[in-house]
């Protein structure tokens, strides 16, 4: 039963994913604030938000770029519902796309975009390097590769006792596992950050 219920997490739906939606948009607004400090962002960037969840991120990157343009994609058509809903607006405007769909098959031309970010939300994906095959594919070249994660672990760290890990079957990679697997792609230039007095990491990847 616990499981299911936290299960909410990687695909919201039904009354506990809503719950769920409004909790992220309240708890992870201090990792995409520490994320974001880690890249520059210009006002007429074309940036992705894969997982967008219920659209707080989006709506922090809308604010960001007054000449741009934010995608977001989640394949949860509650978080899809909820981010067009925090966002109507923007929506509206047509400066704010988001799509139902995949990591694995991003609905988006190639060379588009300036930034692909991911917060909290590599743990799930299905195929790592493939799914990051699909990113290279959309940014642009000089564009960026944003992952933001609350639960991580460093080099050697043994985290498979963590109840969320577990419980979720989260895939926490390690920085020289991110480097690996990103450089195999294509990515250049991999940096990882830790947070201080905290679980967060960051990384940066490079087209």
């Amino acid at each position: 039963m616990l499981k299911k219920i936290f299960m909410n997490t990687k695909n919201p739906n039904g009354l506990w994913g809503k719950f769920f939606l409004w909790m992220m948009n309240k708890g992870h607004r201090s990792l995409s604030n520490w994320g974001f400090s880690h890249i520059s962002i210009k006002s007429d960037d074309r940036i992705l938000d894969i997982g967008c969840g219920g659209g707080q991120t989006l709506a922090s990157m809308l604010k960001m770029v007054s000449n741009g343009k934010v995608y977001g994609l989640d394949h949860s058509l509650l978080s899809v519902e909820k981010s067009i809903k925090f966002n109507p607006k923007y929506v509206d405007s047509g400066k704010c796309i988001i799509f139902h769909g995949s990591v694995s098959q991003i609905p988006i031309e190639s060379l588009t975009l300036d930034l692909v970010t991911a917060f909290e939300t590599v743990y799930f994906w299905t195929n790592f390097k493939s799914d990051s095959m699909e990113v290279f594919r959309v940014l642009k070249f000089g564009g960026k590769f944003l992952i933001c994660n609350e639960v991580s672990r460093k080099d050697d760290e043994d985290v498979s006792n963590n109840v969320f890990v577990k419980t979720l079957d989260l895939m926490v990679y390690s920085p020289k596992e991110f480097e690996e697997i990103l450089e195999s792609v294509g990515f250049k230039d991999v940096k990882t950050s830790f947070a201080k007095n905290k679980k967060f990491m960051c990384v940066i990847a490079e087209k």
